[in-house]
């Protein structure tokens, strides 16, 4: 029954994200870039949309134009519900990862499902059918290779030393992440100084622990004063 909180939770968050329509916002506009990405085959330097500024330079085009041309070939595909249902998926996923992750950290289905409800709460405002939606997996994908990585370097206890040499080697393989998931964030999303983020205060938590355990094993390190010698008691005969 335990694995009915996060079940529920993960279903909710689908379902939300399926039932509310698109918000008029900016996602005709995002639409009409990347018909014009898509059309022109190039990324355009300047603003060619608005009726007050055309022809002013616009760099930020460079910062979601992959999410743009993805948003217009998948209306082109199935409209806007074909659209919605892409969106809910990719966002549902991360907070799946997210929720996965809590979930062993804790070994607790319900503190997972809490932490996950709790992190929706916080982030339902930017659920709206836009580039930033393409980034929400990323920020959990870092956190769970960061996870992955210091299990491989601490190991288990007691576990054998081929078994651990190898669940070093696949934790290293999770370095692939950072690379290929920053170049995928600078390509949607200007908040792409987030991964930059977490990646800095993993290697800042890396170096104070190394530090930490490098003074550690130097005062462990220091030479005990020698013991006091003590005399062996004889053994003593009872007086006849």
């Amino acid at each position: 029954m335990s694995y009915l909180w996060p079940l529920t939770v993960l279903l909710a968050i689908f379902a939300f994200l399926n039932t509310h329509p698109i918000r008029p916002h900016d996602f005709w506009w995002h639409m009409a870039v990347g018909r014009e990405i898509w059309t022109t085959r190039r990324i355009p330097t300047v603003d060619t949309f608005s009726f007050t500024a055309p022809g002013t330079p616009y760099p930020s085009y460079a910062a979601f134009w992959l999410p743009d041309v993805l948003l217009y070939l998948i209306y082109s595909l199935g409209g806007p519900a074909l659209v919605v249902f892409i969106h809910a998926l990719v966002v549902a996923a991360a907070y799946g990862l997210t929720l996965a992750l809590a979930w062993r950290i804790s070994g607790s289905p319900r503190i997972a499902a809490a932490a996950t409800l709790f992190a929706a709460a916080l982030g339902i405002n930017d659920w709206n059918v836009r580039p930033q939606a393409a980034t929400f997996f990323l920020a959990p994908l870092f956190l769970w290779a960061i996870y992955e990585i210091r299990r491989g370097k601490e190991g288990w206890d007691g576990e054998e030393v081929n078994a651990c040499a190898g669940r070093s080697l696949r934790s290293r393989g999770w370095l692939a992440v950072f690379p290929l998931g920053m170049a995928l964030w600078v390509n949607c999303h200007g908040s792409f100084p987030l991964g930059l983020l977490i990646v800095g205060l993993w290697l800042a938590d890396e170096v104070w622990r190394g530090w930490r355990g490098g003074a550690g094993g130097r005062r462990s390190a220091r030479p005990h004063p020698p013991a006091t010698p003590t005399r062996p008691s004889l053994p003593t005969t009872a007086r006849r």
